[in-house]
């Protein structure tokens, strides 16, 4: 047969596309017939298509299941079931000891001296698993009672110097991953209560009612309760609270909020940096430094400014004054009247120096001694001298301290001095001892400090000092011993 040739292959061309185009005189049915080929042969290859991208995407999906297996064997480990008998890895190396299971017996409880070591009935034996396969213990279901054991003879007790044999303990549950429960923040300790206060109770929320045990901490959020009498307590940035009611004491903001239930509070936070507030529901009295008594008259409060500033609502309360404020406004100052919870309060102490160790502002150098917690000096003519730091800020009512033993001591003469640029003035007080090799307490008032150079200078409040200088008067043995130096503040009636 012979093969077309080229020009037949153009007379074909010719005549497809005179069909496909629908030119005058081609033929009908072959156009029908092409377009029928070429459609069947287009969705050929579009089938074609979509299973080489259907292959495709399964490869992608079975490469990307076979990166996490190798990424994350532990999803196909073997998993330990309770009652299943432990995986036992294939080395020469000894197992680990695996702990019990919640509920379970260990297999060999120790019994006193005479009594068998039986194995326990429960347990199978089995090896041990390795520790890297040691499951966290699970919470354990609820079981029926085992049965219990024959009673055995009661053995005789240790004697003394016999260890006592231990009583196995169930592992505590741990709870499954992803359930742990964030612990809840503990509370601010924002008080204690003084040792010398009378009884007082406690309670916390709807909690019942306690008493409360002297330098116990006390939480944010304590309610506390004297019935008869006062009590003190310390709060924890220095100032002193005396109250004869309930008060229930948070913090709010960057102050302590005493909140008024019945009755007073005595405040004192003079020269500290614990800003307080007082709260009758709505009504709010504020005192950033100073001394002050808030009280509670049914749905009113009122506030005494003794010293210091003292705020009411919106107004300031002059110190020596009183105001009251409600719902409907604040009313007129009025001049103080003299309140009971003032009387006898115990010393607040501003400054402590124990001689544990050297002062923070360190000694005089100038042959002072420190041994034993004591501070001492001895010869006619010398003296004991230590830097405060920080400064102490003179306050109203403050005294000044020490505890001291002499010997051969005729008089002691104390001076502190200022610590202000360009007024650094040199306040003295002359001292007399009492008894000879006996341990006493000095006390002196920093208002009967005189000016060294001017003696009708006192000191005022608001000054800083900055040090403690006790000079020698005596003989060539005078010594003096000095146990603790301290400034308090004591509230004048």
């Amino acid at each position: 047969m012979q093969r077309p040739t080229g020009e037949v292959f153009k007379q074909a061309d010719q005549l497809v596309r005179r069909a496909l185009e629908g030119a005058p005189g081609a033929h009908a049915g072959l156009r029908a017939k092409l377009s029928h080929q070429f459609s069947a042969e287009f969705a050929l290859q579009r089938r074609a298509r979509n299973l080489r991208i259907q292959a495709a995407a399964g490869c992608a999906v079975a490469a990307a299941v076979l990166l996490l297996v190798f990424l994350n064997l532990d999803w196909f480990r073997a998993t330990v079931n309770e009652g299943s008998p432990p995986i036992v890895s294939a080395n020469d190396n000894p197992a680990a000891p695996v702990a019990p299971r919640p509920g379970s017996l260990p297999q060999n409880t120790v019994k006193p001296d005479g009594a068998e070591n039986t194995p326990a009935q429960n347990d199978q034996p089995g090896p041990a698993q390795p520790q890297q396969l040691v499951q966290e213990p699970k919470p354990a279901p609820e079981q029926k009672p085992p049965t219990p054991e024959p009673a055995k003879e009661p053995q005789p007790a240790p004697g003394p110097g016999v260890e006592q044999p231990k009583t196995p303990q169930e592992a505590a549950p741990t709870p499954p991953k992803g359930t742990e429960s964030t612990p809840t923040p503990a509370k601010a300790v924002v008080a204690r209560l003084d040792a010398n206060a009378g009884k007082v109770r406690i309670r916390y929320g709807t909690d019942d009612w306690a008493d409360l045990a002297a330098n116990t901490d006390i939480l944010a959020g304590a309610n506390l309760s004297v019935s008869r009498g006062t009590a003190e307590v310390w709060l924890s940035g220095g100032s002193l609270l005396r109250f004869d009611g309930d008060i229930v004491l948070n913090t709010q903001d960057k102050h302590l909020l005493v909140q008024l239930e019945s009755k007073s509070v005595y405040a004192d936070n003079l020269g500290t940096s614990e800003a307080l507030a007082f709260s009758v529901g709505e009504l709010v009295a504020a005192l950033p430094n100073g001394v002050a008594i808030a009280r509670r008259d049914q749905a009113a409060l009122e506030l005494t400014c003794l010293l210091g500033d003292c705020t009411l609502g919106e107004e300031a309360v002059a110190p020596g004054f009183e105001r009251r404020l409600t719902a409907r406004g604040l009313g007129n100052a009025k001049k103080a009247s003299p309140n009971r919870l003032t009387r006898d309060l115990p010393a607040r102490v501003v400054y402590r120096e124990d001689f544990d160790r050297t002062p923070p502002g360190g000694l005089y150098g100038d042959g002072e001694e420190m041994k034993d917690g004591l501070l001492s000096r001895t010869g006619a003519g010398n003296y004991a001298a230590f830097r405060y730091d920080p400064t102490v800020t003179v306050l109203a009512g403050m005294v000044l301290r020490f505890r001291a033993r002499t010997r051969a001591i005729t008089q002691l003469q104390l001076e502190v001095f200022l610590d202000k640029p360009n007024d650094q003035r040199c306040f003295s007080q002359r001292l007399k001892p009492a008894k000879e090799g006996e341990w006493q307490v000095f006390e002196i008032r920093l208002a009967d400090f005189a000016d060294k150079l001017n003696p009708a200078l006192k000191m005022t409040p608001g000054q800083l000092l900055r040090n403690f200088k006790l000079h020698l008067e005596g003989t060539a043995a005078a010594s003096v011993e000095i146990d603790w130096v301290e400034y308090v503040r004591i509230q004048e009636d």
